[in-house]
């Protein structure tokens, strides 16, 4: 583990898993506010590739180090995420109104769950190992997590080294996040972590491209005075989404791979869905 850097006196008040500078920001202002001591933990063996995981990291200590906040990063651990995480698979893209949501959300969900248990187990060992009482997380930030399952998870994961949470849930402030950390020059990312969320972000964004160009095409033909059913697509907002998803699928074909990365080893919104919330923004 990483040598703590600038550790203040006196035991924390609080151990804040943290999964990326950016959307540490809003969390850590709000414990502040509330006057909390806060050691930054950060721990997300999820992140694919291995560059892609030192930049974010690289990027979270600058960020740490200027604000005068402790913290400590285990070593990258893609082995032990392979082990306890991939085997529930991927990608599971949620588009609106594909016949293929309702259970790619419930495998999208098993796996994330697994995300979340493997990284809150770990904060709550340290946690209770530096006799810090009550553990936290910034994943609730983001529109593009399933916000009551980790905050179930995190309890769960207290409860196993009797430690309390803060179970918060800061998505209404998401905008106001990434504007700040875009004003801080931080390094966003536009995908969770892992190999099967960065697929399933990029078939998202092609599946909402290809709908809003639908929709397009569709208000330019009604202008023009065509009947709706000419097109045979009805208003344009529900339009044959599973092709959308079988040609987005097609745009990745000769990038997706089953198999795990060469590394040493984000409740119904709009059109990405999840427990609650929307976007379309940067993960």
């Amino acid at each position: 583990m990483r040598a703590d850097s600038l550790s203040k006196t006196g035991t924390p008040d609080l151990l804040l898993h943290v999964c990326c500078a950016p959307c540490s920001i809003i969390p850590l202002s709000f414990l502040a506010r509330d006057g909390l001591r806060v050691h930054a933990f950060y721990f997300n063996p999820n992140i694919q590739p291995q560059d892609e995981y030192q930049r974010r990291l690289e990027t979270f200590v600058a960020w740490a180090s200027s604000l005068g906040l402790p913290f400590s990063a285990p070593d990258y651990q893609g082995l032990l995420w392979e082990e306890d995480v991939a085997v529930f698979g991927g990608p599971y893209p949620l588009i609106a109104n594909s016949p293929d949501y309702a259970a790619n959300r419930a495998a999208r969900l098993r796996r994330c769950s697994a995300c979340y248990r493997l990284r809150f187990e770990a904060a709550a060992r340290v946690a209770a190992e530096r006799g810090i009482a009550c553990i936290a997380s910034t994943l609730t930030i983001s529109p593009y997590q399933f916000v009551e399952t980790i905050n179930a998870e995190l309890a769960r994961a207290a409860a196993t080294c009797g430690l309390s949470t803060r179970e918060d849930d800061f998505r209404a402030f998401y905008s106001e996040a990434v504007a700040l950390s875009r004003q801080a020059g931080l390094y966003r990312q536009n995908y969770c972590g892992c190999r099967f969320s960065a697929q399933e972000a990029e078939l998202e964004r092609v599946a909402r491209r290809a709908a809003r160009r639908e929709q397009r095409s569709n208000t330019k033909r009604d202008t023009e005075g065509r009947e709706s059913s000419e097109s045979g697509h009805g208003d344009g907002s529900s339009v044959l989404f599973s092709e959308k998803l079988t040609a987005a699928a097609g745009v990745l074909q000769e990038n997706r791979t089953d198999e795990p990365s060469p590394c040493p080893l984000s409740d119904e919104p709009s059109l990405y869905l999840h427990e609650q919330g929307s976007g379309d923004a940067d993960r």
